[in-house]
């Protein structure tokens, strides 16, 4: 408890000795970079045998870097390129349940503008209108007769979030989803289909919070 008071202090403290106004021309290198895991249970029904729970695991990680470039002191545009790869389970019974492996690689577009709100001169509140858009490739392992096929997703989000200024050189934030578009495109390689869906709404998925540092040129 002791030690959590002194890191806490010494924040605050900082806070008060560092005075790095963002200012027009600023250019600030953010580095975001998500690793998650999930899992989720999928129930097979058998007419003559009970019926069995199979788990799925997903992990993913994302990586994308951005250069956000401030117009004004509080109005900049920020543009990314990434990475993500995406690793899932696939869930089949024939006579003995199989998971082959489900590999997703996409490339990562990041485009947006955001509005900045002094709350004291080392910490801000900010809105964003942010455009995401992924290129991916799905690939199945040997063992699989599921159809490989190439995706694509873009999706409009209004997002809000904090920036704090931690000494003179990097910025600290975090940020939310909010309100959000999105269109996803599922082009089977061997197969004359496609498969399209659009999907909006607000976002109450916590998966959306955002923690990333960035640095000030």
């Amino acid at each position: 408890m002791k030690k959590l008071f002194l890191v806490v202090g010494f924040i605050l403290c900082n806070l008060t000795i560092v005075n790095a106004q963002i200012s027009s021309g600023d250019i600030l290198l953010e580095g975001n970079l998500n690793i998650s895991k999930s899992s989720t249970e999928r129930v097979f029904i058998f007419l003559n045998a009970p019926s069995q729970k199979v788990e799925v695991k997903t992990i993913t990680i994302n990586i994308v870097p951005t250069l956000n470039f401030f117009l004004n002191k509080s109005t900049s545009i920020f543009a990314g390129l990434g990475y993500e790869k995406r690793s899932s389970e696939d869930v089949r019974y024939t006579g003995v349940f199989e998971t082959p492996k489900v590999v997703t690689n996409s490339l990562i577009t990041e485009l947006g503008a955001r509005l900045y709100h002094n709350i004291t001169d080392n910490v801000y509140f900010f809105n964003s209108l942010r455009s995401y858009s992924q290129y991916g490739k799905t690939k199945h392992d040997a063992t699989s007769n599921a159809q490989e096929s190439n995706n694509f997703d873009t999706s409009l989000s209004l997002n809000h979030g904090i920036s704090i200024n931690i000494s003179e050189k990097f910025l600290l934030s975090t940020s939310f989803q909010s309100l959000f578009i999105n269109y996803s495109k599922i082009n089977y390689t061997n197969l004359d289909v496609n498969s399209e869906t659009i999907t909006y709404g607000i976002n109450t998925n916590l998966n959306s919070l955002r923690l990333s540092l960035s640095y000030k040129f």
